[in-house]
């Protein structure tokens, strides 16, 4: 999938940032997000550029990556925790769907991509 610029390099280094560093593949360490997020605000910052604006882009950014994730069923740590949670009883059980799997697949695998694929 392919991000369109949002404007301002700031952001674009602050979702870097998030991602532990990687810009194909995200790696992030512990706090990693909380640091990028600080470091965002202090370049802006002392750019003098309007915080709002750029608050505004990132969180676009990262609403969208968001979105991505739980569209491929991505898990997040929130989703985790609830998941950790007991259930409400036998009816909640029933009704809950299991939760769509990744598949890693080796570099030397054969098998073909296909449409829908997160490569």
């Amino acid at each position: 999938m392919q991000m369109k610029f949002g404007g301002s390099p700031f952001t674009e280094d602050a979702v870097t940032d998030a991602c532990g560093g990687s810009t194909e593949f995200a790696h992030p360490a512990a706090r990693s997000a909380t640091r990028a997020m600080r470091r965002h605000y202090l370049r802006a910052c002392a750019m003098g550029l309007p915080y709002v604006a750029e608050a505004y882009q990132l969180a676009r950014r990262l609403e969208s990556s968001r979105r991505m994730a739980a569209e491929v069923g991505a898990p997040s740590p929130a989703a985790e925790a609830e998941a950790a949670l007991p259930s409400e009883g036998p009816e909640a059980a029933a009704s809950a769907a299991p939760p769509p799997a990744l598949q890693r697949l080796a570099p030397s695998s054969s098998e073909p991509a296909a449409c829908g694929d997160v490569l």
